[in-house]
């Protein structure tokens, strides 16, 4: 196979990997060229972390640090806290790794090009039973309220497992300390507020029937999916980037409709959307100066 100038082996294209569905191989290498243009800027220059699942979503995965052994001479290859990571940084070598039955594409947060900026401050909104997504949206808004009282711009995506992801880009001044300790004040400050809804605690016996702002991801080594990586649950859902109406819909419905999407609901979207994450990419804010990070309540 040719891609994109690339002679590539490429086996089993038949083979089911979502069975649920008969979600294929070839299938997952049509969605990752499909999306390359979209998810490739989001992947540049970032150690990337391989979600793969040989046997499919209902076998054994693992996720892997180390470029594969046999990886083409043109995969990029960087070093980052002991592990030689690929980078995947054309639309070939995402045909490459969707080959070697990688589902989740998970890139370190730390660029290797400015490894101690953080580029931006992430929320990972992890619900705990009973708990899901509607509360998650709630917490996204609670989310955005308060970071634009610093002067931050949020953006809000699926991980399209449990819960959310929000992010707000950074102009790069900030280092991943910084980062992390805003993200913890932020998320301690809400808990505090609103302790029957949000926890900023780790211990998983702290989070039932609440959502647990993880703070901790805003760290360089630590990995996030992608946007518009599949995700190796029961059926191929898309990390979808979304509307901040849709978020405030759902969480004014009670429902989580239409924050789950299909590829093909994914590729439908994303003819008359294009990238919703785009702006992520560009020059964002600064955080607040004073040594807690966030600013203090009104």
């Amino acid at each position: 196979m040719i891609a994109s100038g690339r002679d590539l082996r490429i086996t089993s294209l038949d083979k089911v990997l979502w069975p649920e569905t008969g979600f294929t191989k070839g299938d997952l290498i049509d969605w990752y060229s499909a999306t390359a243009s979209l998810l490739l800027p989001h992947l540049a220059r970032h150690p990337i972390m391989l979600g793969r699942w040989p046997e499919g979503v209902d076998g054994r995965g693992f996720y892997q640090s180390n470029c594969p052994k046999g990886a083409p001479e043109w995969i990029a290859t960087v070093e980052a806290g002991g592990a030689r990571y690929c980078l995947l940084e054309e639309p070939a070598a995402l045909v490459w790794a969707a080959n070697l039955a990688t589902l989740e594409i998970h890139p370190l947060h730390l660029s290797v090009d400015r490894p101690s900026a953080a580029g931006v401050v992430l929320f990972d909104l992890d619900p705990g039973e009973p708990a899901g997504l509607i509360e998650c949206c709630d917490v996204a808004l609670l989310l955005r309220e308060r970071l634009a009282r610093d002067g931050l711009a949020a953006f809000v995506k699926a991980s399209a497992a449990k819960g959310l992801h929000l992010v707000a880009p950074l102009d790069g001044s900030d280092d991943f300390e910084r980062a992390k300790a805003y993200a913890r004040d932020v998320a301690t400050e809400l808990a505090d507020v609103h302790p029957a809804l949000v926890t900023a605690k780790v211990a998983r016996n702290q989070r039932g029937g609440r959502i647990y702002v993880d703070w901790a991801q805003n760290d360089p080594l630590r990995s996030t999916i992608a946007p518009y990586s599949l995700r190796a649950t029961s059926k191929p859902g898309v990390s979808m980037p979304l509307r901040w109406e849709e978020i405030e819909r759902a969480a004014a419905e009670r429902r989580a409709r239409g924050l789950w999407f299909s590829p093909q609901a994914a590729r439908e979207r994303l003819e008359t959307t294009g990238d919703l994450f785009a702006t992520v990419l560009d020059a964002g804010g600064r955080l607040p100066a004073n040594p807690g990070g966030a600013s203090s309540p009104p």
